[in-house]
């Protein structure tokens, strides 16, 4: 009797049905930032135009936050932490992701600050997968929460200060693209490119609260049996 050979149409369909399978333990949640606490008017755009913002109000990505000059709002990001944004700021909320995978739970957030200031804790990641990223006017902040929370100040264009934890700043200079790492205490000096304790003259604004990350049920993978598919030779 001859052993029949496994076909490359067999393999491809085993492979496939071994994807879905994987893809289908992976559930995406899109999150939304409440509104936690609303000093003075601030407006926010979802592309209808421009609505007072209230106390409660939930805001989803892709949402334009403008601040006045004496207001001041804190967002409660969920997973991703708390955001104090100060008066006369405008930013953008371009993504706020959570996913509960068998690795646990990604987190994945993205703040475009246009201009003014912002606050903020993040609390430790629960995946090292996850990203929380502020983008300023000349670059990309990184916030790297993997070992432990992180806060940081930050005023546009690019005035970085990391309080706790540790971040990445990715930016054009020149129109060469540098990257400097800013751990916790220390802030972005322009003049020369380079991390430095943060002077004592920096007012830090009071940092708001962040939820510590709950803990997701790992979704456990299902098994699925595979389904080779076995093209039969001709002859015996």
């Amino acid at each position: 009797m001859k052993n029949r050979p496994i076909s490359r149409i067999g393999v491809l369909s085993a492979a496939l049905t071994f994807s879905l399978s994987l893809a289908l333990n992976v559930q995406g949640e899109a999150l939304s930032a409440k509104v936690g606490s609303l000093k003075g008017g601030a407006f926010y755009d979802n592309g209808s135009g421009a609505v007072a913002l209230a106390s409660g109000a939930e805001l989803t990505a892709g949402s334009v936050i403008t601040t006045s000059p004496d207001s001041e709002i804190v967002l409660d990001l969920g997973a991703s932490g708390a955001l104090r944004v100060l008066g006369g700021s405008t930013l953008v909320i371009d993504r706020l992701n959570v996913e509960s995978t068998g690795a646990g739970a990604v987190v994945d957030t993205q703040i475009d600050l246009r201009n003014g200031s912002i606050a903020g804790s993040v609390p430790k990641f629960a995946s090292a997968l996850s990203k929380y990223e502020i983008k300023v006017p000349s670059g990309v902040v990184s916030i790297d929460a993997r070992d432990q929370a992180s806060s940081f100040f930050i005023t546009a264009p690019e005035d970085i200060n990391v309080v706790q934890g540790s971040s990445v700043f990715v930016y054009n200079r020149d129109g060469v693209v540098r990257s400097v790492r800013i751990a916790g205490g220390n802030q972005f000096n322009a003049s020369n490119n380079t991390a430095v304790p943060i002077p004592p003259t920096v007012q830090i604004p009071t940092l708001p609260t962040a939820t510590p990350a709950p803990t997701m049920v790992q979704v456990q993978p299902t098994t699925t049996p595979f389904n080779f598919f076995i093209s039969p030779t001709k002859g015996e």
